[in-house]
């Protein structure tokens, strides 16, 4: 959606704007858009105040960070850049998006200062979610000196709209419309990037590469996230063994020797029969990409009226699959990876609950540490969104669900789950521990008499 150009006073907060130049000579709208001096960041958070100072906790993409504030207990802050709407290059991979996210990893990993905001009349008043629930609309602003003053802020969002990595997304009403509106223009009339014309010499717009999960986990195990396919768009076929979640699913194949290899297909939270019914053998055309240090394929499609060349398509039904019993050692590699097993007899000696970093508030996920007869170690992650029950449930009617790591406290468990693995930096995706995750709210834990 295209900017309206609207002309607003903007008071105090905003210095004045330049018109459009319509003409080659590229002018900097980003150094004219500044927040007025009288505003202070210092001792102010996000989340309560509307501004607040910030550090980098995770990059997700061009328009989506999660950032941590300085003030306020360290609260975890999901921030959607407002006035923008940069390409997709994680559940789904299309044009300018890795160079969109690597322009917004550059610009915040130079950055000294980092400051967010609600929209300018806002700021002052506390953040809200979006619609979401969980991520809040923001002004980024920047700057390379150590405790910048606010008028030497530079806004990220407009950055990306000069630089032609992002549409300007509709901010309607808000005193910064015009700047985005002008910046848009601008970089459609200097052809930048997603304006160009011209192809995105990063993205790979070719036919899908066929390979099977056994090369995948191959190349994994040799490679790691060096692996040759990494960004490349494949097609491989699986049969759907587990269902994560209401989207997404595990799919499973074996070799001649019974060895399983798995992959984990990410959906981008749209729902796709095929991917929700077990025994499904499917053909899939997506990318192989990496998300916390686990392989996975996005950008998958399916259209059952109109089916295209790139959808997926089911191949057979009902197709008999084997979860397989697996040891610790067996779980902690790599080419055991994104396959669903049974692991047994696992000692619970520790763990703990995950309190949501933005609420401060239980989360209703956790994660146990177990260990076998051998004292070997392995986590056992029960995300928020998927329902643990017990085994021993009084009511087994009626369930009621389990929401902290302390009712299995020193029980024996036995269990199904996804072998996945959990790097906490994404910059060094090697330093991670392997897991086993529960997937659906039928993985009942078996706790032994």
């Amino acid at each position: 959606m295209k900017l309206r150009r609207i002309f607003l006073p903007v008071a105090l907060l905003i210095s004045s704007i330049g018109a459009f130049a319509g003409c080659s000579n590229k002018v900097d709208y980003v150094s004219q858009c500044k927040l007025d001096s009288s505003l202070t960041y210092e001792g102010k958070s996000f989340l309560n105040n509307g501004i607040g100072l910030v550090t980098v906790k995770k990059y997700i993409d061009g328009d989506t960070t999660h950032f941590t504030q300085v003030e306020t207990a360290q609260r975890l802050v999901k921030a959607r850049y407002l006035g923008v709407d940069t390409p997709e290059s994680t559940g789904k991979i299309q044009p300018y998006g890795k160079k969109a996210s690597n322009f917004t990893k550059k610009k915040l990993s130079e950055a000294k200062t980092i400051v967010i905001t609600n929209d300018i009349p806002e700021i002052g008043t506390a953040a809200s979610p979006d619609s979401t629930g969980s991520r809040f609309k923001a002004f980024v602003w920047i700057s390379n000196k150590e405790n910048a003053k606010v008028s030497d802020l530079r806004c990220l969002n407009l950055m990306l709209v000069q630089e032609g990595l992002s549409t300007g997304k509709s901010i309607s009403g808000s005193p910064l419309t015009q700047y985005f509106t002008d910046a848009d223009l601008q970089a459609q009339n200097l052809k930048l990037n997603i304006w160009s014309g011209k192809d995105d010499p990063d993205f790979y717009n070719g036919p899908a590469t066929p390979t099977t999960l056994k090369e995948l986990a191959d190349e994994f195990v040799a490679n790691g996230f060096n692996s040759k396919f990494n960004a490349v768009k494949i097609e491989v076929t699986g049969i759907v063994c587990k269902i994560y979640g209401s989207y997404d699913c595990f799919i499973v194949d074996a070799d001649d020797a019974g060895n399983q290899y798995g992959l984990y297909v990410f959906t981008m939270y749209k729902s796709y029969s095929p991917l929700l019914t077990l025994g499904n053998k499917v053909k899939l055309i997506g990318f192989y990409t990496f998300m916390g240090g686990c392989p996975q394929l996005v950008d998958v499609s399916y259209n059952p009226m109109l089916p295209g060349d790139g959808d997926m398509q089911i191949i057979s039904r009902d197709n008999d699959f084997t979860i397989k019993d697996i040891t610790i050692p067996e779980a902690s590699s790599k080419a055991a990876m994104n396959t669903v097993v049974n692991i047994h007899d696992l000692h619970v000696y520790g763990g703990y609950d995950e309190i949501d970093k933005t609420t401060q508030k239980a989360s209703g996920a956790f994660t146990l540490k177990t260990r076998d007869s051998s004292n070997n170690t392995i986590n056992i992650r029960i995300p928020d969104d998927v329902w643990c029950y017990a085994s021993d449930d009084p009511e087994p009617e009626n369930p009621t669900r389990i929401t902290t790591w302390e009712y299995f406290s020193n029980k024996t468990i036995s269990l199904t789950g996804a072998i996945t693995f959990f790097a906490p930096d994404e910059d060094d995706p090697d330093d991670g521990t392997y897991q086993i995750k529960l997937c659906d709210k039928d993985d009942v834990i078996q706790i032994a008499e």
